[in-house]
């Protein structure tokens, strides 16, 4: 037994028997067979026979409860003392678990500290046990080290971070340990030369994927490069040398000194930006050729490379390609979006002279095109004159609308309730919508006061049947829902009373500018 054993063991041997002495002082308060001092009382006496298995559990029970406040330190104290026991016997064949031990106990100690910073005893134990828990985890970091040299470049990098994760933790419990100070240099150094020789790979592949020159191949040689630029990353933020903590130490360059590493990240991020902005060339071609015969995909396209450049210049801020093709791009988008807001608002005239319901889809969807035209260029005066039209013809359009729905419901509500509730809700909400329009509109207002009969009749319907429904289906002896669940069971969208008009205009904020998503009036 070397001497910190023989030491810690004397001051573990000395704290029992004084602990054991208090402990037979203490009077009990309640009775032989359940009081916290007879429980840890029998935690004392099988700490003293050997069984720390035994000891502990009793300890860690009367940790979990509400004690007197004089058995609160004693608790903890002897907890620290049993899990470090329960540790000694693992260091040899289980040292991972051992060390969560020692952990624990370490931390048992500091909280009998916290409430007794001046006890002695305490202080010396956490000394003892961390001395043993730094010693451990240098020695688990080491053979972690050891075993990243025989593998693979991934599982090495695996087990060096691990390495270097005991190192930091060994250190901080033997601040002034020059041994493990240079262990872990060594092996932070080592780790940084693994994270760069994968980032060189990773870059090699994506300059191979990239000489191909397909849609595939760029896509796995921005995932190479990105992947290059993560590891570089990480080797930027490696910590070196603890030279402040130690002067004269012979240290590495720190990451930000490393010029190998420096002129990684630079080139690497010259490359992806380089092929991000390819891809957003490729796509604004491919949207341009599509702009008449398919303005939809040509729209998806413009934003997918709108995506690209604006990727490239967060990774190589003032890249000039990349900032052209985006104004280029906005350019293009911002007359797609007037085209196809010019074509909508003219389909919307038509068929609001000809009073076809069909009016308000097509003005909702003009009014969202030059939305999105103004928002790339707040100072296009034809997409802003082109939604003013849009807004002031709204509001018929949605009456229109609106119309074609009561129709709809009052045809239905003979035969099947629910459809014809459903038509009713949309009614209510394409009048609501069309007095946001204009608060004047008399059509307006007077559907909705016709209306009100209808809803009320359609919901007092369709809730009988509900409640009818539930009723049928009821095992014995279950209560009927309420009215308002039976309600919704039987119209899902009973519990929206905004409806479509309103969904569609959420998606809409969610999307400015889309064609296809109304607008947020």
């Amino acid at each position: 037994m070397n001497s910190l054993r023989r030491t810690l063991w004397a001051t573990l041997v000395a704290t029992l028997n004084t602990v054991v002495a208090q402990a037979e002082a203490l009077p009990p308060t309640h009775p032989a067979n359940g009081s916290p001092w007879d429980r840890y009382n029998d935690g004392v006496r099988a700490y003293a026979a050997g069984d720390f298995a035994r000891a502990f559990q009793r300890w860690q029970d009367l940790a979990l409860e509400s004690l007197p406040r004089r058995l609160q330190a004693p608790v903890w104290f002897q907890l620290g003392n049993a899990q470090f026991r329960l540790g000694e016997p693992l260091e040899a064949r289980a040292p991972e678990e051992a060390a969560e031990l020692w952990r624990r106990s370490c931390s048992a100690f500091r909280a009998v500290l916290g409430g007794a910073p001046r006890r002695v005893d305490a202080q010396h134990n956490l000394a003892l046990v961390e001395r043993r828990l730094a010693r451990l985890t240098h020695r688990l970091g080491l053979e972690l080290w050891q075993q990243a040299g025989l593998r693979p470049l991934d599982p090495a990098i695996d087990l060096l971070r691990t390495a270097n994760e005991r190192f930091v933790e060994s250190q901080a419990l033997a601040p002034l340990d020059r041994q493990i100070r240079t262990d872990r240099e060594r092996g932070e150094v080592a780790l940084r030369e693994k994270l760069l020789e994968r980032a060189t790979q990773a870059e090699t592949k994506g300059d191979e994927e990239v000489r191909r020159n397909n849609p595939w191949a760029d896509a796995e040689a921005e995932s190479q490069y990105r992947a290059a630029l993560a590891d570089l990353g990480e080797a930027s933020r490696t910590p070196t040398a603890l030279a402040a903590a130690t002067p004269g130490a012979q240290t590495a360059p720190t990451p930000a000194e490393d010029p190998t590493l420096s002129e990684a990240q630079v080139r690497v991020n010259c490359k992806l930006a380089e092929l991000l902005t390819r891809l957003g060339q490729r796509e604004q071609q491919a949207a341009e050729a599509q702009v008449l015969s398919n303005p939809d995909e040509a729209l998806e396209r413009f934003e997918t490379a709108l995506g690209h450049f604006a990727q490239a210049q967060q990774v190589q801020p003032g890249h000039e390609p990349a900032q052209r093709g985006e104004r280029e791009v906005r350019a293009a988008l911002e007359q797609l979006h007037v085209r196809e807001g010019t074509r909508q608002l003219d389909r919307g005239r038509r068929a609001l002279a000809q009073q076809s319901p069909q009016a308000a889809p097509a003005l909702i969807q003009a009014l969202g095109s030059f939305t999105a035209a103004q928002s790339l260029n707040p100072h296009n005066l034809e997409a802003r004159q082109g939604a003013d039209e849009a807004r002031r013809l709204l509001p018929a359009a949605l009456v229109l609308a609106a119309q074609s729905e009561v129709r709809a419901g009052d045809r239905a509500e003979p035969h099947w309730a629910t459809e014809a509730l459903q038509h009713y809700q949309e009614a209510e909400t394409a009048f609501r919508r069309a007095l946001d329009l204009a608060p004047d509109e008399a059509q307006a207002q007077q559907g909705l006061r016709e209306l009100e009969p209808r809803l009320a009749r359609a919901r007092e319907r369709v809730a009988r049947e509900a409640d009818q429904a539930a009723q049928q289906s009821l095992p014995a002896g279950r209560q009927p829902p309420t009215l308002e669940a039976a309600l919704g069971q039987v119209n899902e969208r009973h519990r929206d009373p905004q409806g479509e008009w309103d969904r569609q205009r959420q998606a809409a904020r969610n999307q400015p500018g889309s064609r296809r998503s109304y607008p947020d009036w």
